[in-house]
């Protein structure tokens, strides 16, 4: 997040730089300043419940165009079924698939996620627990799912321009077009791969997808062990060349509606790029970038800090805490904003969180004490955040410590 220009002092002269700047060192991509799931999560969840068939389940899925759906009992979360678990009972050469209910394979307990938890620490749940999809709960009460696919799209906008040559995989699995969809399912389920490249001969000829297979075998009571991979793949294959950026793979999937991409260099197969590859590349960098902006803040001399809404401190750097000669961030943060013991004029304490919250402060100052009760005055820069709708959810800014000095800074910009 970037502090904008323009906070200006009523008065003084240039104390800091040349230039009359205050540089604000940047701001930090953190958790607290990405959009929250809430915002980003899709709110009409499809539902099955457990004594469903897996058939049913497949039809429902199918019809509704979605990689998973939640599985509902006596109005909890007892589950999610996603492509990949209609693989396991083929796999496993199970007899009548009509007869297997959504409980014998769905995957339980299920990993959810609070709706004011950010993408960026969503991104991180779904790498660490290695899964693409997570029921949003408020309390124990269903009102979303947020999948790899919304992330991508959020992570996409970075725009981040690595090409797929870097990340695809070049040991792509394949199978003869000729092979039962039962076979390409355990090898699928074996290599744990989401897809499978059919050949014939030594050329591509299309590619089988657990969607492909809950579409056009689970769902339609085909005999797995009895049709083959060519009569259920989907052809032709969309290709792109590696040197293809990341951000246009990611948006020729999602325009294409589609999670992988084979990559052809001069019409031969040289890999396969999936979205979790992408994702996983995109995640990797911000976190980094995020890290490389959050070392700056935690270095900077400037005392930045962040507000939420309810007026509650959400960031504190150390210069924060040593301005205010807190012994410990935790007596700042998670805590409202500048409580009166603070202020030697506690009654300015309410207009100025007011002020906060509606964006209107570009500078102030203030007469404050810090927590061993040393008199201190300061000048409040800051600045309102929005969400991804452009709402106001907060505000960041500085507090530049004026104690003895008669001038004042002139404007605080970022770095």
């Amino acid at each position: 997040m970037q502090a904008e220009e323009g906070l200006k002092t009523s008065a003084g002269n240039p104390t800091q730089s040349g230039n009359g700047r205050v540089p604000l060192d940047g701001w930090c991509p953190s958790a607290r300043a990405w959009l929250e799931i809430r915002e980003v999560m899709t709110r009409d969840v499809v539902t099955v419940s457990p004594d469903e068939t897996m058939v049913s389940a497949a039809k429902i899925m199918s019809e509704h165009r979605v990689s998973c759906s939640v599985v509902v009992a006596e109005g909890r979360v007892a589950g999610i079924l996603t492509e990949t678990d209609f693989l396991k009972p083929a796999a496993g050469q199970c007899g009548n698939l009509a007869q297997v209910r959504v409980a014998e394979i769905m995957s339980s307990p299920v990993q959810t996620i609070a709706p004011s938890v950010s993408a960026l620490e969503a991104g991180r749940i779904m790498e660490d627990r290695q899964i693409k999809r997570l029921p949003v709960l408020d309390g124990e009460r269903l009102i979303g799912i947020v999948t790899q696919t919304d992330l991508v799209r959020i992570y996409t906008s970075s725009g981040l321009r690595r090409t797929v040559r870097e990340i695809m995989s070049t040991d792509v699995a394949s199978i003869p077009w000729t092979a039962t969809a039962a076979e390409a399912a355990g090898l699928m389920t074996s290599r744990h791969i989401s897809s499978i490249v059919a050949v014939s001969g030594a050329e591509p000829a299309g590619i089988l997808t657990e969607r492909d297979y809950l579409k056009r075998v689970v769902a339609r009571r085909e005999s797995p062990t009895e049709i083959s991979v060519g009569e259920v793949m989907s052809s032709p294959l969309i290709s792109a060349p590696p040197s293809c950026s990341l951000f246009s793979a990611s948006k020729m999937m999602s325009d294409m509606g589609i999670r992988r991409l084979i990559i052809l260099e001069r019409g031969r197969l040289c890999g396969i790029v999936a979205q979790t590859d992408v994702f996983r590349a995109l995640r990797n960098r911000l976190q980094e970038e995020e890290a490389e902006s959050c070392q700056r803040l935690g270095s900077s001399s400037l005392a930045i800090f962040a507000v939420d809404l309810d007026g509650k401190t959400t960031y504190a750097n150390p210069a924060f805490v040593r301005l205010l000669e807190a012994g410990d961030p935790a007596e700042l943060v998670h805590q409202p904003f500048l409580p009166k013991r603070f202020w030697s004029k506690p009654d300015e304490r309410l207009q100025v969180l007011e002020e906060l919250a509606s964006g209107l402060i570009n500078a102030k100052e203030l007469a404050l004490r810090t927590l061993a009760g040393k008199e201190i005055r300061v000048v409040l820069f800051s600045t309102a955040t929005r969400n991804g709708q452009g709402e106001i959810n907060g505000s960041q800014g500085i507090l530049y410590d004026v104690t003895g000095r008669s001038a004042l800074p002139t404007s605080v910009t970022s770095a």
